[in-house]
């Protein structure tokens, strides 16, 4: 067991000699995820139920900007998106391992992109197109709040990005 000054000298040295990874070396990255890991659980935890809740209450924006759409915004996002997002809560309890986890995160805002688009991307309303801005309030989300790890990040940010070009080419009221 390393000190507090042995550590903070180990972690000094890991970042001066690091270059381009992004990572640190493997022993040093296991001991700061192993120390933090019941922390981290417990600031995901409760920071999924307000994003859950946040993300249904993007219906309101609904009711304004994709009116013709509206059944099934709720349909997706009440009925799919939410009782999803409580699962990932209970399975963030049992998976043992911090890279499912955080691998469960991405899959939470790839969800929620994706029933973006679903309600979006189909829409005639002529707001629509300005609708596809709010995706970028998932990667805020995931990015600031839930501070994601880099790789599920990474895969959320393409599919996001993917989605919104998709969507600026193909629907007519853009």
């Amino acid at each position: 067991p390393l000190g507090r000054t042995s550590l903070e000298a180990r972690i000094n040295q890991a970042l001066g000699q690091r270059g381009l990874s992004l990572r640190f070396p493997k022993g040093l990255e296991e001991r700061f995820i192993r120390g933090t890991d019941a922390a981290r659980q417990r600031l995901v935890a409760r920071r999924s139920v307000v994003g859950a809740l946040l993300y249904a209450g993007m219906l309101l924006a609904d009711v304004f900007l994709v009116p013709d759409r509206l059944q099934v915004a709720i349909f997706l996002r009440l009925v799919i998106f939410l009782p999803c997002c409580l699962a990932g809560i209970w399975l963030l309890k049992r998976l043992r391992k911090p890279v499912w986890r955080e691998w469960l995160l991405g899959f939470n805002g790839i969800l929620a992109t994706v029933i973006c688009l679903v309600v979006t991307i189909p829409s005639t309303s002529p707001w629509a197109s300005a609708y596809l801005g709010a995706l970028a309030l998932i990667v805020v989300y995931s990015e600031s709040v839930l501070r994601m790890r880099f790789l599920p990040a990474a895969a959320l940010c393409v599919v996001i990005c993917a989605g919104q070009l998709y969507g600026l080419l193909t629907m007519p009221h853009v």
